[in-house]
């Protein structure tokens, strides 16, 4: 009996040792799994980030699209126009130069586009002396 007792005892502290082993290739592989998700994680936010960058973009450009089709048709275009085209300017800059020629005074630009009034003056000045020295240019 005394052997019995003996050999369980050896048994279970052999079994005890050999489990703070296993526990290190766990304890790595756990690791491993949480670098996998955080990488995984900061991805997803980085694509996220530029998907809704790239969709404020297309939204802009679609409604400056819209906004020269409507003025368009409702009346004739004026002798200055700002075209996105033309003068490669970011979206925004032309929804402001575009809102500005058509009488909208700069509180009103700024509501709409979410910016402030010293933005929208510091915008208006940059690129309407950009244009009028390219048209004196030509």
């Amino acid at each position: 009996m005394l052997y019995v007792i003996l050999t369980l005892f050896t048994i279970s502290f052999i079994l005890y040792l050999v489990s703070f082993a296993l526990k290190d290739r766990f304890k790595d592989l756990e690791e491993q799994v949480e670098q996998v998700q955080l990488t995984t994680m900061q991805d997803s936010y980085q694509l996220k980030k530029k998907m809704r960058v790239l969709e404020e973009e297309l939204l802009v450009d679609d409604f400056s699209t819209e906004m020269f089709s409507n003025s368009n048709k409702a009346q004739p275009e004026p002798k200055q126009t700002y075209r996105q085209e033309e003068t490669n300017q970011p979206p925004l800059v032309h929804k402001v130069l575009h809102m500005y020629n058509q009488g909208y005074t700069t509180s009103d630009i700024a509501s709409e586009t979410s910016l402030n009034e010293h933005d929208i003056l510091t915008t208006l000045r940059q690129f309407t002396s950009e244009n009028e020295q390219k048209g004196a240019r030509r």
